[in-house]
């Protein structure tokens, strides 16, 4: 894992980064990989098996990780948006107006509909000049942002449920 701020990460490194930052449990038995391009024994392994099984970290094919690839901007923000949707079982709704907060034309067909919710929920507002940049590789300071927004975000969201729950007494 790079320490750095301004270091790109690669996808092996981000499925361990965020692994830990939220909090799963390293699988460290019945590591079965369907990608074919992942060691078991590398540290990211188990991480990445975890995040895979939950719908979060989704491979680059049908059968590759590319776990040395640097992660893009797009592919990180469609992976804090599967986090946040998954953990709270809350689907983001967008308007027709919410599906371009940018005006980049790259966005990736399969990342368009992530990074409007991204912008929509505030984990990202762009590069400050009305562009996403989605191709950019991501730094690590980048995912820790990203990473940080989303778990505030969960953090309000149970907040909110508990408030809910909680009867009030007169």
């Amino acid at each position: 894992m790079n320490v750095a701020s301004n270091t790109d990460e690669n996808r092996g490194n981000l499925a361990k980064l965020l692994g830990r930052m939220f909090k799963l449990e390293e699988r460290k038995e019945n590591l079965e990989v369907d990608y074919k391009d992942i060691n078991i024994e590398e540290e990211y392994a188990g991480y990445l098996l975890e995040l895979k099984e939950l719908g979060i970290l989704l491979g680059t094919g049908e059968d590759t990780f590319s776990p040395d690839g640097l992660s893009t901007r797009e592919q990180v923000i469609s992976i804090m948006v599967r986090f946040y949707e998954q953990l709270t079982g809350t689907a983001i709704e967008l308007t027709e107006e919410e599906l371009t907060p940018f005006k980049d034309e790259d966005i990736s067909p399969w990342a368009r509909e992530s990074v409007a919710k991204a912008a929509k929920m505030g984990i990202t507002n762009g590069m400050g000049d009305g562009f996403f940049r989605p191709q950019q590789e991501t730094s690590y300071a980048h995912v820790l942002t990203f990473t940080e927004r989303v778990l505030l975000l969960i953090d309000s969201y149970e907040e909110k449920i508990t408030e809910k729950e909680e009867p009030v007494v007169e």
